[in-house]
């Protein structure tokens, strides 16, 4: 796997792609190329008011949406762990298509709060302007 781009942060391994934690005993990895209002939203809505399974290790919006899309997978799936008897370990199930609506309701609120805020600060500088 391979994403190549230009770094918009420090240059560091922990801002590196690609950005993978462990849930439910699988790997999930998020490749992104960044989005406005990232850490705006971060900030408003999980930085200090919720508490995370998941903290970013860089700096960059990428990681933190992952670290918001898996805490908010393990508080919002029930998942259920069996034992499977013929090979001696523990499996981890859990409903594909409701993670998936998940993520697209998260994604869809980042971007709508990200566009509402850029516009809204739009609104403010025009508005600003037009007072002098």
């Amino acid at each position: 796997m391979a994403h190549i781009r230009k770094s918009t942060n420090t240059q560091t391994y922990a801002n590196t792609h690609p950005f993978s934690r462990e849930l439910w005993g699988h790997d999930w990895i998020l490749i992104h190329n960044g989005a406005h209002g990232v850490d705006h939203y971060f900030k408003n809505n999980y930085q200090s008011k919720k508490k995370l399974h998941y903290y970013p290790i860089g700096l960059t919006g990428s990681d933190k949406i992952l670290c918001i899309l898996l805490s908010e997978l393990k508080d919002q799936i029930q998942s259920e762990v069996k034992m499977n008897e013929n090979i001696s370990c523990m499996q981890v199930a859990y409903h594909f298509l409701d993670c998936a609506e998940i993520i697209y309701d998260i994604l869809c609120d980042i971007r709508f709060k990200s566009v509402s805020s850029f516009i809204s600060s739009l609104v403010v500088r025009e508005l600003s302007q037009d007072g002098k």
